[in-house]
């Protein structure tokens, strides 16, 4: 004997009632203004941190720095890509932003090997905050447009 309980307690998590909901939210949410100008805004941020060791002019004299904002600013620039193309699969790796770009800002002092300067310094530190910013709100999205009630239910 069989109920509709156990039939939908069978059902792979995927396609549970709840999942598709919550897909459907996400898609409509990636959909609006302001979630593809705070993607676009993280996807140049990340472009900006990958280019700025030539940019700023510290790509000669400090290897590793100029590596590590390379790696992570194109990481940054891809994970901002993926959220942009296809948010309700990749939101679950948004919580990478934001630590990104908090690597981006302490990574001068922590890394062996650099000599920091007034125009490294402000290049990570501000590039590093507004990924650490443009991510906490990628983290918001998918609670934007919802009642406080709704958001308990999350």
């Amino acid at each position: 004997m069989t109920t509709e309980g156990t039939v939908q307690s069978r059902l792979p998590m995927s396609e549970h009632p709840d999942m598709a909901e919550l897909r459907d939210r996400l898609d409509r949410v990636s959909e609006t203004t302001q979630a593809r100008t705070v993607e676009g805004l993280a996807m140049l941020a990340g472009l900006y941190t990958a280019v700025s060791p030539w940019i700023i002019g510290f790509h000669t004299g400090n290897t590793s720095l100029t590596v590590s904002n390379l790696v992570v600013g194109l990481t940054a620039t891809l994970l901002a890509l993926d959220l942009g193309s296809a948010y309700s699969r990749a939101h679950g790796m948004s919580w990478v932003l934001p630590i990104l770009g908090v690597w981006v800002i302490i990574a001068q002092w922590v890394m062996v090997g650099t000599t920091v300067d007034a125009g490294i310094m402000i290049s990570n530190i501000i590039a590093g905050a507004v990924i650490v910013v443009l991510g906490a709100a990628v983290l918001t999205m998918p609670h934007m447009g919802m009642s406080r009630s709704e958001m308990s239910r999350h």
